[in-house]
């Protein structure tokens, strides 16, 4: 198992994540950080203290965060990749909840996200999203869709290459685009027994309004009757980077 982590500037949250990694019940596993965006590595202290706390770094120059993850999985010795994100805090029995998941048969399972610094409103919101995918993920085909997010996502690693892992050009949906994909190939499933939590620093960086568009977007993920109503929605707000 490879635990997969894209960094860019992120010294606040990478030792808090590290330490709950170590605190794992499961421990056969290899944390790889793969740190850089388009201008370089971080230029904080990420990849000094990620090193220092034995992790293995890749620093280099990535053209989107996309090509990190494709960069950690071509160097993970790992069959199963688990891929999260630099502002997560996932419990001590995640690793063993996710293992717990996959039977033969299973290619990816992807994990609910519970906001750990959250107003009420948005983690109502969170809760509701949750629910939704739970609904989606036990509908009858042709409806059943399992919904990925980047920050809580397994995957086989075999499956990952067949579909060609997440595609750069289609950021922010990126993740629920190869969800998408990996429905085609195996058995998926969305689990809320292994959800990790996460940090909602997207809400007070981008604002309420601009966030729920962000969302409105991915929302085509589940609907993708929605794709002609969204269409001046996102000519208005263009394309939205992770924080």
């Amino acid at each position: 198992m490879s635990v997969i982590i894209p960094t860019l500037n992120e010294a606040e949250f990478v030792s808090p994540l590290i330490k709950a990694l170590n605190r794992q019940t499961f421990q056969d596993f290899e944390v790889l950080i793969v740190d850089g965006g388009k201008h370089g590595p971080s230029v904080d202290d990420t990849v000094s203290i990620a090193r220092k706390m034995g992790v293995h770094v890749i620093a280099a120059t990535f053209q989107s965060v996309s090509e990190a993850r494709s960069i950690g999985m071509t160097n993970a010795y790992g069959n199963l990749l688990v891929f999260t994100e630099a502002d997560t805090l996932p419990p001590s029995n995640w690793l063993q909840l996710i293992i717990n998941e996959f039977d033969d048969a299973t290619i990816a399972v992807a994990g609910a996200g519970v906001p750990f610094d959250a107003s009420s409103l948005v983690c109502l919101e969170y809760a509701i999203y949750n629910a939704l995918r739970i609904i989606m993920g036990k509908l009858p085909n042709p409806f059943r869709h399992v919904s990925a997010s980047a920050y809580n996502i397994v995957v086989r690693k075999w499956a990952y290459q067949k579909v060609g892992g997440f595609e750069p050009d289609m950021l922010p949906n990126d993740d629920g685009i190869l969800g998408r994909k990996l429905m085609f190939i195996g058995n998926t499933k969305f689990s809320p027994n292994t959800a990790t939590y996460i940090s909602t620093r997207r809400w007070r960086k981008e604002g309420f309004l601009k966030t729920n568009l962000h969302y409105l977007y991915v929302a085509e993920n589940f609907l993708n009757f929605l794709a002609p109503l969204l269409a001046p929605l996102k000519k208005r707000w263009g394309r939205f980077e992770k924080a």
